[in-house]
């Protein structure tokens, strides 16, 4: 078999994979990690169990891969953001503006990122990958930062995150929050933070 033929059933392959990841997303968004089966997403997914099987070897590796792409896509839109703001003042505004509209918009989807990142406490499967995203995570304020520092790096990413899984909380659980005042109240957190 040639290149050509191989590269081309490589793109396939990862194409279907894409396309089941994206169904089993919607399921493990639905009913959590702990809660769905891969019987559940396959019969969402309208496949076999073996032919999810041939695509992911256990549930641990197809939430890996599904946490992976949204995170990374969700890291790039805020890059974008925040690459074209030319003071710190701007940055602020574009990042708090990418953080406050992801979670009017994904809720769901940022629900099953802390999920993972709790079953990483009790299972080391999900610890090389969440250790990725955390880093990739705190490296969206780096900008921010006149100089590299770690320490103030941390408080910043951790403060953000802290006030995130809050707002994230409090939409699950119904309460209606404005894009704008999520959007007020990261601009005011970091803006404090970086005084």
């Amino acid at each position: 078999m040639s290149g050509s033929a191989l590269s081309n059933i490589d793109t396939k392959r990862e194409a279907k994979k894409q396309q089941l990841a994206d169904s089993a997303l919607e399921t493990l968004k639905k009913n959590g990690y702990a809660r769905t089966t891969l019987r559940d997403i396959a019969q969402e997914s309208g496949v076999s169990l073996g032919i999810l099987h041939y695509y992911f070897d256990s549930k641990e590796d197809l939430l890996i891969y599904c946490v992976e792409r949204y995170k990374s896509d969700f890291i790039a839109d805020i890059n974008t953001m925040v690459t074209g703001a030319t003071t710190q003042e701007k940055m602020i505004q574009a990042l708090s503006k990418g953080l406050a509209s992801t979670l009017s918009k994904e809720a769901e989807t940022h629900r099953l990122w802390y999920d993972m990142r709790a079953q990483a406490m009790f299972d080391t499967t999900f610890q090389p990958i969440v250790k990725t995203v955390d880093a990739s995570l705190r490296d969206l304020f780096k900008p921010l930062l006149p100089t590299e520092n770690l320490p103030a790096l941390e408080r910043l990413y951790s403060a953000a995150d802290g006030q995130f899984q809050y707002f994230l909380q409090k939409l699950l659980y119904g309460k209606k929050i404005s894009a704008k005042s999520m959007q007020a109240a990261f601009e005011s957190t970091i803006g404090k933070l970086l005084k």
